[in-house]
């Protein structure tokens, strides 16, 4: 249950973990160290590295779409299609 809420949920194990406990009405707390505390640090960090990628990621698209040389090349040379293209941010 906790990998399918990982993967259908697009969480991490501890959040997983505590969505399922909240939804059982099970509590947590006997079992939570004080590392939650940078646990919450280190998940704030990955979210602005995510948010970072994710920026990074539209910005190579959106110059590669305008340049014609790389469209053509990707095209015409690696033959891969506009919607696969698309599909895998090229």
């Amino acid at each position: 249950m906790i990998t399918f809420m990982m993967e259908y949920e697009k969480m991490d194990f501890r959040d997983a973990v505590k969505e399922l406990a909240t939804r059982n009405n099970f509590d947590l707390t006997p079992y939570q160290s004080d590392s939650d505390s940078s646990y919450q640090d280190n998940k704030d960090e990955r979210e602005k590295l995510k948010r970072i990628n994710k920026l990074s990621t539209q910005r190579f698209v959106e110059q590669l779409v305008k340049d014609t040389v790389a469209t053509t090349y990707l095209s015409e040379q690696r033959n891969i299609s506009e919607a696969i293209s698309e599909r895998r941010q090229l």
